[in-house]
């Protein structure tokens, strides 16, 4: 199963997910983004921030409907982020809908969270070392796969969401199925650890529920409201905002003597662990959660309120469900169901951090070289193509993990320079305005055919040199002109002109053609033609003249054999020659 995908069709090799990515698990190669699995922590940023959605998380609703058109009884554990990630009149509505599309129970996952708060409380009091809290599988990910060295320092116990998953089967049968929905996609991720075996079975987004509640025809605004299952007033329903495991764990009072922290926001934590690694800061609890705010800030959240506007929503949610009673015949006594002993909250972790190799300074410097890095002066570490300097991009391109031509500068500066190669070096005139007539772009030839006080044109007005009505008419009616022969007296020039507009940049191209050497020399060839035509006639006049002679002479001839035939033939009717 593969957590994040790259739609290759979509991706358009702007490198914004590397840019973005804290943790810089994009790879390029052939023009295409993929995912580095060895270094990914699926906070799902690159999900949200790619303009193409290309990136997609892996989506179970093939799963789910097997699932729910099975005999076996199908849970749905929910997130306490839902009320500020669903926009929902009512939270009743939601517990409806998963009613409706075949959830036979629908229960809240801060049930789990309970116990292990519980094992908190007795981990902090007892621990020797700065502890790190593990409820959020990006910041495992982040430790295991980045600072393997302060895996001793994570907190060995599973996630809320999987503690879930156990109980719930406790309750309600090991053969039943548990999905689990929130706003994580590192949670889909999380059920891939051994650990998670025997609990849920498979993990949703909420952005994935709304899609498959759109595709089953789930209209929640319409669904009779039902109450969740099992509910209980004091569950812990503050865990998914920033503090909540300190609160949950009841650790307010070592949080107010600065004996832990509590920090939100993949960059704040980077930096809190390097602190930490670094021995700049040795709290005995360290709260960590990748998204800033806690869950309800999380990659797969659809609503159009900020951070602040969704803690709101969560307080006042646990706040009136504190109030409220559960006492309904479907309700059963969690407590009883329960049995504590027998969940498996404990957990180890691995070294997953991936080493690659590592490039020589001279074949650093060689790398640097070919993408026009030739000293400190040229790397403009700009940061365009998603890494923080030139060097660390030329280390992933050592390693496969990035391409030579992601170097934007360098790709700018080499189109820049092909493009000025081929308008210096053409044969023809080359001339660019703006659609004000200013001349943006006058390339040799063009400046030898029409620049005769050798002046700078560039920014000059095009009247200046040459007649700009045919620009003008091209830029008012957006057409081309193609093969048309103008004439310059002044400059004793015979052009053939092309003139098109480029309407994104809002200039006017023009290649003209010197054709004065081809004109004068049809001139020549019809001269010699005409003076060939006259002498021939001529010739032939001449000719004509000496044919009328000749037959003049001829014709007398003529009529005197003509006469003396006659005389004969009459002599020899008459036979007068005998």
């Amino acid at each position: 199963m593969e957590v994040l995908s790259v739609l290759k069709a979509s991706c358009k090799d702007c490198y914004r997910c590397l840019r973005h990515c804290p943790v810089g698990a994009i790879g390029f190669g052939q023009d295409q983004a993929w995912i580095i699995k060895e270094k990914c922590i699926y906070c799902g940023r690159c999900v949200n921030i790619c303009p193409q959605k290309a990136k997609v998380p892996f989506n179970g609703s093939a799963e789910l409907e097997k699932f729910l058109t099975s005999d076996i009884p199908v849970i749905a554990s929910v997130a306490p982020s839902f009320v500020a990630t669903l926009e929902l009149h009512d939270y009743r509505q939601l517990v409806g809908g998963l009613k409706e599309l075949g959830f036979d129970y629908v229960v809240e996952t801060v049930q789990g969270a309970k116990y292990v708060a519980k094992e908190y409380f007795n981990l902090v009091k007892k621990w020797d070392k700065p502890l790190i809290s593990t409820c959020c599988p990006a910041i495992v990910n982040l430790v295991e796969k980045h600072y393997p060295e302060l895996i001793p320092n994570l907190a060995p116990l599973i996630s809320p969401m999987m503690a879930h998953g156990q109980i719930l089967k406790q309750i309600y049968g090991k053969e039943v199925k548990v999905v689990f929905f929130g706003p994580c996609i590192a949670k889909i991720d999380e059920l891939n650890r051994p650990e998670a075996s025997g609990g849920v079975d498979l993990v949703m987004t909420f952005r994935q529920l709304i899609q498959f509640f759109t595709k089953k025809g789930v209209n929640l605004e319409k669904v009779e409201p039902v109450d969740f299952d099992l509910s209980q007033s004091q569950w812990p329903r503050k865990y998914p905002l920033r503090g909540g495991v300190l609160t949950t764990a009841g650790l307010e009072e070592e949080y107010l003597n600065g004996q832990v922290f509590s920090v939100s926001g993949i960059e704040d934590c980077i930096q809190s662990i390097a602190d930490l690694k670094e021995g700049r800061i040795r709290p005995i609890f360290l709260e960590l959660m990748a998204c800033r705010g806690g869950c309800i800030n999380g990659p797969e959240v659809d609503i159009n309120l900020g951070v602040a506007g969704r803690c709101q929503l969560v307080i006042k949610y646990a706040r009136d469900r504190s109030k409220l009673s559960f006492k309904t015949k479907n309700q059963k006594n969690v407590e009883k169901e329960v049995q504590p002993a027998k969940l498996r909250l404990k957990r180890e972790y691995s070294h997953r951090k991936q080493i690659y190799p590592m490039p020589t300074e001279e074949e650093i410097r060689e790398i640097l070289k070919r993408i026009g890095k030739f000293g400190k002066d040229d790397e403009t570490n700009c940061g365009g193509c998603g890494y923080q300097t030139c060097r660390d991009k030329a280390i992933a391109v050592y390693q496969g993990l990035a391409e030579e031509k992601m170097c934007i500068p360098y790709m700018k500066e080499r189109i820049e320079s092909l493009a000025h190669i081929i308008v210096e070096s053409s044969h023809n005139a080359i001339i660019v305005v703006d659609k004000n007539m200013i001349i943006q772009e006058f390339n040799p030839v063009a400046n030898q055919m029409f620049n005769r006080k050798n002046e700078s044109p560039i920014g000059q007005p095009l009247y200046r040199y040459i007649d700009p009505s045919l620009f003008q008419k091209v830029w008012k009616e957006k057409t081309r002109i193609v093969h048309k022969k103008v004439k310059y007296e002044q400059y004793r020039l015979v052009t053939d002109q092309t003139i098109f507009p480029i309407e994104e940049y809002e200039v006017i191209v023009g290649i003209i053609t010197d054709i004065t050497a081809q004109e004068e020399q049809k001139k020549k060839v019809h001269e010699m033609k005409r003076m060939a035509v006259e002498k021939a006639s001529a010739v032939v006049h001449k000719q004509m003249k000496i044919v009328q002679e000749i037959a003049k002479l001829l014709g007398e001839t003529t009529v005197e054999t003509k006469a003396a035939l006659y005389e004969l033939t009459e002599i020899i009717e008459d036979g007068d020659l005998d």
